[in-house]
């Protein structure tokens, strides 16, 4: 399955895997993608659970090509929505963008309230998850299979 927009992919860590969803893949910013990484984990690929969407989730900038080498790799589909687009809304260099639009210079409160647009590597992505999983415990995939 390609990676693109919409995407669900697992994330491997020391404790299983995590999942996210890739919302925005940037043209402008090369090999660029903004992923929704959910509050969720399993101790395997089958016990992760793409529909419904989990409520929690952490939003990261991170490169693709864990994706494109398919050390994450693409589990499902889900289309990305209007209000996940607007979760793009940041700063960059005293600059506002909004997926790959330019808008204009941040003013003072947009400086004081939008994120600012920091790439973290894959590596850290997976630790992100791994303490994600840390957090929360086996997935009820998980505990129900224990039982």
């Amino acid at each position: 399955m390609k990676s693109q927009a919409g995407s669900i992919i697992a994330i491997p860590n020391a404790h299983g895997f995590g999942m996210a969803k890739i919302i925005f893949n940037s043209s402008y910013f090369k090999d660029m993608i903004l992923i929704k990484l959910f509050h969720v984990c399993a101790s395997d690929l089958d016990a992760l659970q793409t529909d419904p969407e989990p409520d929690g989730f952490n939003l990261y900038y991170t490169g693709i090509k864990a994706v494109r080498i398919g050390r994450w790799p693409v589990i499902g589909k889900s289309p990305v929505t209007a209000d996940e687009l607007l979760l793009t809304k940041r700063k960059s260099a005293g600059e506002i963008w909004i997926e790959d639009n330019h808008l204009g210079p941040a003013s003072e409160h947009d400086l004081q309230t939008l994120p600012e647009m920091v790439v973290h590597g894959g590596g850290l992505i997976e630790k992100y998850a791994a303490r994600l999983s840390n957090q929360i415990g086996p997935s009820s995939t998980d505990s129900e299979a224990g039982q």
